[in-house]
């Protein structure tokens, strides 16, 4: 209900609830993923918004919290509603990295499996900070500074979010919706896709921050709304790297990495404009234009030199061994 409520059940909870329309329309992400998922018209699905259904119980990602935050709550604790965006690895009110999992069983957080009280007839508020499964109080959870570029890339995803628009590292970006395709695509391809595995292992090697976190092997074929907290932050590390010095560094490393054009090309996987064109334009080598003397000129060429005629699918493969490399 908290991603889509149909316009009939907003009517009919406002007026149960005897709330006024207006406050429930802005609960659902749904009415409101503009800046961040632009083709909500077409489906009831929003990208970037985590599961909490029953549907999720199955998966092995849970819900982010932040311990600190709970903690400050007392005694009525609750979930923010950017928990739920997988845009969003780290606190920025306290600095500090979100978790996903119980530290104490390792269980996805979920709040469709909440352990009440023996002697207690209803839930109470507090039995949200304890974990389902082993009843261990998530407030104690020892909590983990998040770096500078973490801090600074949740900073620019939140500012996106909230404002429609604005800079990521040297680029501007008009409607956020744009930048926050873009960097969904590029997720998806440094942690989930095969093709990716070069140039994310080539990061990882390369740049500084990586090496404070826990090297977590690759996942295949998930959202970034499904994976796991650690994955994700992973990855937003390399896209902040990327933003600093666009397009060269995504350049640099796809050529030091041999990422090529047809690895970074999917069927399932299209990139926006500000990516598409670097693609293109940068990262592409063209084949060199060869004039219609030239090649009249070769085909002359190996006529004479082999004693028959030569067809033009001949002169065309000469050029492509010799020439296009």
């Amino acid at each position: 209900m908290d991603v889509y409520i149909r316009s009939d059940h907003i009517e009919k909870l406002s007026l149960k609830m005897n709330v006024d329309i207006r406050y429930i329309k802005v609960a659902p992400f749904f009415l409101n993923c503009d800046y961040f998922y632009s083709q909500s018209g077409n489906t009831t699905q929003v990208k970037w918004v985590m599961p909490i259904g029953i549907a999720a119980k199955r998966r092995r990602t849970g819900l982010q919290y932040c311990p600190r935050c709970l903690i400050e709550d007392e005694h009525t604790p609750y979930y923010r509603k950017h928990w739920r965006l997988g845009f969003i690895t780290a606190c920025i009110h306290h600095a500090i990295q979100l978790l996903d999992r119980c530290p104490n069983c390792n269980h996805p957080i979920s709040l469709k499996r909440l352990q009440k009280a023996p002697e207690a007839i209803i839930y109470h508020p507090i039995d949200i900070v304890y974990c389902a499964k082993c009843n261990f109080d998530l407030r104690c959870a020892q909590s983990k500074s998040a770096c500078v570029e973490e801090m600074k890339i949740n900073q620019i995803n939140s500012s996106q979010y909230a404002n429609g628009y604005g800079s990521a590292g040297n680029q501007e970006f008009q409607y956020s919706n744009l930048y926050f395709e873009g960097i969904r695509r590029l997720l998806s391809f440094l942690i989930c896709n095969p093709k990716g595995q070069k140039l994310c292992s080539y990061l990882k090697e390369t740049i500084k921050p990586y090496h404070t976190y826990v090297n977590k092997p690759l996942v295949k074929h998930l959202e970034p709304e499904l994976m796991a907290v650690e994955h994700r932050r992973l990855g937003f590390l390399m896209i902040y790297y990327f933003l600093q010095d666009w397009p060269n560094r995504f350049v640099d490393s796809c050529k030091a990495s041999a990422t090529t054009t047809t690895q970074l090309y999917s069927p399932y996987l299209s990139y926006p404009f500000w990516i598409a064109d670097t693609i293109r334009f940068s990262l592409k080598t063209l084949p060199p234009i060869v004039a219609k003397q030239e090649k009249d000129a070769i085909k002359h060429y190996l006529s004479k030199k082999l004693d028959r005629s030569i067809k033009d699918y001949e002169t065309a493969k000469f050029l492509k061994k010799w020439l296009v490399k």
